[in-house]
């Protein structure tokens, strides 16, 4: 009879929660995260020397309502979403688009996708921010070492959800999916390459 496979509920930094129609979701501290933050240089410029993301900057026009980043720990680098509107208000301007890498100690009120990461309505305090240039920031992006599904959410403070939507992740006792599907690749791989 063979070992049965522990499946880990870890991923690196990631703690899986559960799952509730078909998201799943993570735990994660914020200090174990870094981010990637696409704007212009000059707004980059300011945002560096302030160490602050606003919700309200002095220049608005910029995307969505909001301070959004990319994870560098799972996040995925979509133009769309990432690039095109600041793109767009670098053409305005006559100026480049950047990246400004940072750490911070500022909890999203949001949920982090592999797409962006919301702080929802505040200001984002930042620690060491740095500015990039937009091909190392998006090499960097496409090195994160946890890969998720674009539905997969992850949590900074498990009170952004309340009782009731706790409660609605199936049975938390539940492996990680991602961590099973890996598991059942790696033995696949295993019997092929004693097979060969």
């Amino acid at each position: 009879m063979e070992p049965q496979q522990v499946i880990p509920r870890r991923r690196g930094p990631l703690e899986y929660l559960g799952s509730y129609y078909g998201h799943n979701y993570y735990l994660m501290n914020i200090k174990d995260d870094r981010f990637i933050h696409f704007t212009t240089e000059p707004r980059a410029e300011q945002i560096v020397e302030s160490k602050k993301l606003l919700l309200d900057p002095p220049a608005h026009g910029m995307g969505a309502y909001g301070v959004f980043a990319v994870s560098l720990v799972y996040g995925k680098h979509y133009p769309s979403v990432t690039l095109t509107h600041v793109q767009n208000q670098a053409k305005q301007e006559g100026s480049n688009v950047v990246a400004i890498e940072f750490t911070t100690n500022t909890v999203p009120k949001k949920y982090g996708h592999p797409d962006e990461t919301g702080w929802g309505e505040q200001d984002v305090n930042l620690i060491n921010p740095r500015i990039i240039n937009v091909e190392e920031a998006i090499s960097k992006i496409s090195r994160s070492p946890v890969k998720l599904g674009e539905d997969d959410m992850v949590l900074y403070d498990k009170s952004v959800l309340n009782d009731e939507e706790l409660s609605r992740l199936k049975d938390l006792s539940q492996p990680d999916p991602i961590a099973q599907r890996e598991a059942a690749m790696r033995v696949v791989a295993t019997w092929l390459l004693l097979k060969s």
